[in-house]
């Protein structure tokens, strides 16, 4: 079977796993399942030879993981946002191709510090520049599942943005 092929049918699970992610209730499931589509999406990566992607998935693997469990227990992340990033830099410096390399590991860059914070009004609106990153790198290489899973990423955000950060706070802030 034709490499490009094998990537794209990696990619539609992985879209499958991160649509199915947002369905659960308990936070362990969507870790789970999250840590999944980074996983898969590495292997569709691989098998479009676009390798700063697929580093950066399984780093963001172990991150998902490993954010959940301080998350959950309440340590301090900040460690870690630091080891990851740095695990996230030296890996692009060694699977550098091209200035799209650059975009996925500043990508990841932020969504590593954001996901170590709490407050998800930041988490979503700092998810909308890296996902309009990882759009311009999966069309680049030809990743439809990935493009299609940011194009329902930014719609999500930006809907989640507009409901729960602008007009609920207008709401929040007239009730007062």
């Amino acid at each position: 079977m034709d490499k490009f092929i094998i990537a794209q049918i990696f990619g539609f699970a992985g879209l499958a796993c991160s649509v199915a992610a947002y369905q659960c209730k308990k936070h362990k499931s969507v870790m789970i399942l999250k840590t999944l589509n980074e996983m898969l999406f590495a292997f569709q990566y691989f098998f479009l030879g676009t390798y700063t992607g697929m580093a950066m998935n399984i780093i963001s693997s172990v991150r998902n993981l490993t954010f959940s469990y301080l998350v959950k227990k309440e340590k301090n992340t900040l460690p870690f946002q630091i080891l990851f990033c740095m695990a996230f830099i030296v890996s692009g410096i060694f699977t550098w191709k091209n200035y799209l390399s650059l975009i996925v590991i500043f990508a990841k860059l932020l969504t590593t510090v954001v996901y170590g914070m709490k407050n998800t009004k930041y988490l979503r609106f700092a998810t909308v520049p890296t996902s309009i990153f990882w759009l311009i790198y999966n069309f680049s290489c030809k990743a439809t599942a990935g493009v299609i899973s940011e194009i329902f990423s930014l719609i999500s955000l930006i809907s989640a943005i507009i409901r729960i950060d602008i007009i609920g706070e207008k709401n929040k802030a007239g009730q007062q």
